[in-house]
């Protein structure tokens, strides 16, 4: 009996050395945890070391009423002004960065029961007889009015000069038995798929200019919606 007494001594070291074992090992766990938690993320608001600049508003257009025939235009003054106005139109001339000239003009007068394409031509053979016809401008429109444009070889001289090389632009529609025509012109400039991004099957930068485009799109005849 009395060989018995170690065996149970033995047993409960064999205890004591396993509960110190594990409580070690929820010591080192511990431990870990408390290493593996995120960092606390801090936000802050952006800020600006200068406000934005203060931009001015667009000026509203200004706007053209033939008071002869009724039509009506919309146009900005920010790079030309019109050089002459009439009962039955509107002129701009102006000068582009080269030296070279531009022109255009938007005039009213009763169709006569002639269509858009006699319009152009008639126009054409009263006032430039030499132009020779260029380009047909395709779904040519006035405003937003179907009807028919023409692109001319011309030269044309100034009042003290030579002659130049320049390109005629004629387009008219009619509505309601009125005829709206513009009439411009500006220099002969090949288009150079090098040079621009886009073909310009008339080959003058007056179609380009947004002032143009502007008065050509925002024509309206007697009785139409303001677009």
């Amino acid at each position: 009996m009395v060989a018995t007494a170690p065996r149970k001594r033995h047993g409960i070291l064999r205890w004591i050395f396993s509960g110190g074992g594990l409580f070690l090992l929820v010591v080192l766990f511990q431990a870990y945890s408390a290493l593996s938690q995120p960092s606390p993320v801090s936000c802050s608001q952006p800020s600006c070391t200068a406000p934005p600049p203060k931009q001015q508003p667009i000026p509203p257009p200004s706007h053209y009423t033939s008071s002869k025939y009724g039509f009506s235009l919309e146009y900005s003054t920010e790079n030309i002004t019109p050089s002459q106005t009439t009962s039955d139109s509107i002129s701009w001339d102006g000068q582009l960065s080269d030296g070279s000239e531009v022109s255009w003009t938007v005039l009213g007068g009763l169709a006569g029961g002639k269509t858009p394409d006699q319009i152009v031509s008639d126009i054409q053979n009263k006032n430039f007889p030499d132009a020779q016809a260029a380009y047909n401008i395709p779904d040519a429109s006035v405003g937003y009015t179907l009807g028919s444009g023409t692109i001319y070889d011309v030269n044309i001289a100034p009042a003290n000069g030579q002659a130049v090389h320049d390109r005629l632009v004629v387009m008219a529609a009619v509505k309601n038995g009125l005829a709206v025509v513009i009439v411009g012109y500006g220099p002969y400039q090949r288009s150079d798929p090098k040079t621009a991004d886009h073909p310009d099957p008339a080959n003058t930068p007056l179609v380009s200019l947004a002032d143009f485009e502007e008065t050509a799109m925002s024509v309206t005849w007697p009785g139409d919606k303001p677009l």
